[in-house]
């Protein structure tokens, strides 16, 4: 199962990849270091421009900025890196 830690601020796409069969965690310090383990991809607004108070964030996953992005191509291309994983 694909699991994604999405920004808070973005509800609608949670909503909808929870309706795309993926599981959805919210993005913040506690879920990264207690469910981070097997996490395909982390969405983060446009707007989320100190992600997690940090100024240099390390992801082991792919970061997908959803800014400009219609639910549609950011589940497609979650999907596509979690096959190149």
């Amino acid at each position: 199962m694909i699991k994604v830690a999405v920004s808070p601020t973005l509800s609608h796409l949670k909503e909808f990849l929870l309706d795309e069969g993926m599981r959805v965690v919210d993005l913040d310090d506690k879920a990264i270091n207690r469910e981070g383990e097997g996490i395909t991809a982390i969405v983060v607004s446009g707007t989320d421009v100190n992600f997690l108070g940090m100024q240099n964030i390390s992801a082991a996953v792919p970061v997908i900025n959803a800014h400009g992005l219609t639910d549609e191509e950011i589940s497609a291309e979650i999907k596509r890196r979690g096959r190149l994983a």
